[in-house]
């Protein structure tokens, strides 16, 4: 029941993250269960967080692997905390800051 209720609280990015994972799935080379999170790597250029998924680029190894994947779970926690803004409040702006600092 917690888990449905965490799904609702954050459904603008859960939705996301089934439309980004649906049309990335043909590119994902692997899926790991964390802690509070699921990490699909493969799927672009860099990391995005998107609800409990994230998305990571499989050219991400080692230390820099577990640093961006420490990074983004601190987006999931947020996406928690903040729900329907999350969006608004970090994801866009996260956003825009990646795609001009290329």
């Amino acid at each position: 029941m917690k888990k449905v209720l965490m799904y609702i609280w954050q459904a603008p990015q859960m939705l996301a993250a089934l439309i980004w994972y649906l049309c990335r799935n043909k590119y994902i080379t692997e899926k790991t269960d964390g802690k509070f999170y699921t990490v699909y790597k493969g799927t672009n250029k860099g990391g995005v967080a998107l609800g409990d998924r994230i998305f990571l680029s499989d050219n991400y190894k080692g230390e820099y692997l577990a640093l961006v994947t420490a990074h983004e779970s601190g987006h999931v926690k947020q996406s928690m905390i903040l729900g329907p803004l999350y969006l608004f409040v970090i994801g866009i702006p996260s956003f825009i800051w990646a795609w001009s600092h290329k």
